[in-house]
């Protein structure tokens, strides 16, 4: 099934103190744009801070972390880590530096650093329900299927209302090819967050897999419906089609999916998919 998006600490809240001389930008002005959810006036607030070179490590230390955080939005993947570095220096016990850096590492395909990120990060605090999720989907990145579902389990008991570490659990269910277990687990995503296409795809894929065309397709016209540009759910409802005989919605649905993903056959697994 396809990759899940990784969710984004909030935006730390700096409070930061006045320069002594008024300018043009103001000093609540650069505050506020360090912390604005934009990531190019993030960029730029938190650069004026940074090179102000008048506040203590603590200060500086949010300040990196926050244009980190809007380079890695950016999918400025080295610049975010040269940030994080900083900032993880200035403050070697900010967990969520560490997080932060970890899922930076992981969208850029380097599975180990960001498992070893997300280890420190769950040293630092080890009732951090996000971070054993993150470490759960790169341990399922790299096929550790058991030690991804442990981590997702962690990840529930510390957080029951987690729609996101259910989806991920069902996700390596999946992958083991328990798709019974996996369903479990995706209808308790959707239950938990009504409007989740991706759980809605993932169900799909494990009714796939069960044989169970009909509910399959339904699944993925709901994912489909939530998001119209789901190459994965477009794709994987062409192979759906096949077990019902419509040969016009099986070409519609694939010629849609690629062009979304011109790629996506090779992209997806198929073992154990109707096809």
């Amino acid at each position: 099934m396809q990759r899940r998006f990784w969710v984004l600490l909030p935006l730390l809240c700096y409070f930061l103190p006045a320069a002594a001389a008024a300018a043009a930008p103001t000093p609540a002005q650069i505050r506020a744009w360090c912390n604005d959810a934009d990531p190019d006036l993030r960029i730029r607030g938190c650069s004026l801070l940074i090179q102000s070179g008048k506040e203590p490590a603590r200060v500086l230390a949010g300040a990196l972390f926050n244009r980190g955080n809007a380079y890695e939005a950016k999918r400025q993947y080295d610049l975010a880590i040269q940030d994080f570095d900083s900032a993880i220096k200035r403050n070697p016990k900010d967990a969520a530096a560490f997080y932060s850096r970890g899922s930076t590492y992981f969208a850029k395909g380097q599975t180990d650093s960001a498992i070893q990120d997300f280890d420190s990060a769950i040293k630092l605090d080890p009732n951090d329900a996000l971070a054993f999720n993150n470490r759960g989907e790169a341990y399922r990145e790299k096929g550790q299927q058991d030690r991804a579902i442990q981590d997702f389990d962690k990840a529930i008991t510390l957080k029951p209302n987690y729609a996101d570490a259910f989806n991920n659990r069902g996700a390596a269910y999946l992958a083991k090819r328990q798709a019974e277990r996996a369903i479990q687990d995706f209808d308790s995503a959707i239950k938990l967050k009504p409007n989740y296409a991706d759980a809605f795809s993932n169900r799909g894929g494990a009714y796939l897999v069960k044989d169970q065309a009909d509910l399959a397709i339904k699944d993925f016209d709901e994912a489909i419906r939530l998001n119209p540009r789901d190459a994965v759910a477009l794709y994987y409802r062409s192979l759906a089609k096949r077990n019902t005989g419509d040969a016009n919605g099986i070409a519609q649905d694939l010629a849609a999916a690629k062009a979304i993903d011109p790629d996506i056959a090779n992209e997806v697994p198929h073992q154990g998919f109707t096809r």
